[in-house]
This record gives C-alpha cells, sequence and structure tokens, in this order.
C-alpha cells in the first residue's frame, strides 16, 4: 500500500510541475540559442537552420496551465509525504 502511494504521489506531483518543466526548458533554449522569449507574441528563434520561435512560445504560454496543476502537484506532494511516513513507521516496527 505505502509503495503504490509513493508511486501515485510522484505521478501526481509529474504532472502537476509539467508546465513549469515546460517554461524552465523554453527559457533555457532560447537563452543558449540567443532569442527574445516573451508571451506577447511569437519571435523568430533559428536553431540548426530551423525556426523554432512557435515552438518555443507554445512551450512558454503552456506554463498558464500551472494554475491548474499546481493544486494537483501539491495532492502529490502530501501523498509522498504521508507515503514517506508510513514507510518509516513500518520500518521502525520491524526493527
Amino acid at each position: 500500500m505505502t509503495r503504490r502511494l509513493l508511486i501515485l504521489g510522484l505521478i501526481l506531483l509529474a504532472i502537476g510541475l509539467a508546465p513549469v518543466a515546460s517554461v524552465a526548458l523554453a527559457s533555457f533554449i532560447a537563452e543558449r540559442a540567443g532569442c527574445e522569449l516573451h508571451e506577447g507574441f511569437t519571435n523568430p528563434c533559428l536553431v540548426g537552420g530551423r525556426d523554432i520561435g512557435g515552438t518555443l512560445y507554445t512551450m512558454f504560454v503552456a506554463g498558464w496551465y500551472m494554475l491548474l496543476s499546481l493544486p494537483v502537484a501539491l495532492v502529490g506532494l502530501v501523498m509522498l509525504v504521508i507515503g514517506g511516513i508510513s514507510a518509516l513507521r513500518a520500518r521502525r516496527r520491524r526493527t
């Protein structure tokens, strides 16, 4: 039971933080490529001869989903804490 709780908590935490990761990755790529990135409109960004500005813009604006997904991440974090405490208690009882 504890293992399932921990796995489900990790899955929910990953889903909840996915928009944050999307924004961070888009910002990292744009910074490394020397491109301008903001929520106003798409800017051209050439990487390897291809314009990835639209993709970076979509990844960056997807950060707004964070408003919906952060509560999911919070539930996942609570499940991880409860599962961790349960695992520690079970380990303590065995010794």
